[in-house]
């Protein structure tokens, strides 16, 4: 009975040590995980956006229980997943199924004559290592509108001289644009891809429209992008002049990222974070895509600082 007691004893004590470093282990390797950094980490680095907005009451009366809509960048691209959303004061986020998200302020509250700073910030886990995948409800849409595109005279012109010279390729449209396009500081209104073909002229909205529109003539998958080209560093803080359009289309069975304005070509590049999406079809969210804050209250305005 002594020796089976010894026994016994001794398989415990081994058991309680086995058992003990499991949860080590397992505890060291979560903390590892979660671990917020500014640098390579498991195949990801850590990225936070900052933006503000300036809200004015231009009345003389009190704004109470206001509510007030910015952008958010999307829940998930093929180069970025949204971990975390934090602002000033209470706040809701509203998306759609593509992960297009809005950041609603409510119960604002402004006294006459006055204004406020509403400062947004995200946290943003971004692939480092290699090319990730566009949601599946984005690239289906894509794919969709592709077959069913429709394309105004100048589209048509241009995309038959292109494939008759064999040189409609995803590369021939954005360097072609690039090329014969001029690239002209922001214009207010957005005047699509006909008018840059014909008049030669845009900003990045334009660029952005005329690749979608060509590409779509051809059959590519293709859908425009709005957001902001970032540096590398951890912090960032986006002003509302980095504002820039870009395109995701499908050639050779990959997505690839075309900026035509910059003649830039790339199939994985972080960069580029997107918070909107173009030439798709429209969704639960109240406000178009190129908007970057929508204001519910006449008496109120906002501008992205």
């Amino acid at each position: 009975m002594r020796l089976l007691n010894a026994i016994f004893a001794h398989l415990t004590k081994h058991m309680f040590l086995v058992v003990l470093l499991i949860i080590s282990v397992g505890g060291v390797t979560y903390w590892l995980l979660q671990k917020p950094t500014g640098t390579n980490f498991l195949g990801k680095k850590q990225i936070l956006l900052s933006y503000q907005f300036e809200l004015a009451n231009n009345s003389d009366q009190l704004v109470s229980s206001a509510y007030f809509d910015v952008f958010a960048p999307l829940k998930q691209s093929a180069t970025h997943q949204v971990l975390d959303i934090k602002t000033d004061g209470e706040f809701e986020v509203v998306s759609d199924h593509y992960g297009q998200q809005l950041i609603r302020f409510k119960n604002l509250t402004l006294p006459p004559n006055g204004a406020r700073i509403l400062t947004v910030r995200v946290l943003l886990a971004v692939n480092a290592v290699g090319q990730g995948q566009w949601p599946k409800a984005i690239v289906q849409a894509a794919r969709e509108k592709s077959r069913n595109s429709w394309a105004g005279p100048e589209v048509s012109r241009l995309i038959s001289i292109l494939q008759h010279q064999q040189q409609d390729s995803l590369r021939d449209i954005s360097e072609w644009l690039y090329t014969h396009v001029e690239s002209v500081d922001y214009m207010a209104q957005d005047r699509g891809a006909e008018y840059a073909l014909k008049y030669k002229r845009g900003d990045c909205t334009e660029f952005m429209s005329a690749f979608s529109a060509l590409a779509q003539a051809a059959e590519y998958p293709v859908f425009g992008v709005g957001g902001f080209v970032v540096s590398e560093s951890s912090g960032v803080l986006l002003k509302a002049d980095a504002y820039h359009n870009w395109n995701q289309a499908f050639e050779n069975q990959s997505w690839e990222l075309f900026d035509s304005q910059r003649n830039l070509r790339s199939a994985h590049n972080t960069s580029y974070v997107a918070f909107r999406l173009f030439g798709l079809p429209e969704t639960n969210l109240k406000t178009s895509s190129s908007q970057r804050f929508v204001v519910h209250d006449e008496r109120l305005t906002a501008k992205m600082i």
